[in-house]
């Protein structure tokens, strides 16, 4: 399942950081996100603060739309359920 921040059943676009990893959590959804200002440093205090993340796939500059709709279709047919979690990835790999 894919879900927008923005989008019913999904956090509200302006979510902060803290609470859109909370929801992320408790959904069962790796976030991916071009975000790698501020991000990174909330999911460090996350866990650094004992809760998890089922990981968050960054998106490299300059990815096209279509490389990553074929990257994540390749992560979806390859990965594991828990293989980003607690973790950071930059896509394209």
């Amino acid at each position: 399942m894919v879900r927008r921040v923005g989008e019913t059943g999904a956090p509200p676009k302006g979510t902060p950081d803290p609470e859109l990893l909370a929801w992320a959590e408790t959904e069962r959804f790796v976030l991916v996100s071009e975000d790698r200002s501020t991000l990174p440093d909330c999911l460090r205090a996350r866990l650094d603060g004992g809760g998890h993340s089922y990981g968050i796939l960054w998106i490299r500059p300059g990815t096209t739309v279509g490389r990553l709709i074929e990257e994540l279709f390749l992560i979806w047919q390859v990965c594991e359920e828990d293989e980003f979690r607690d973790r950071g990835i930059y896509i394209p790999l």
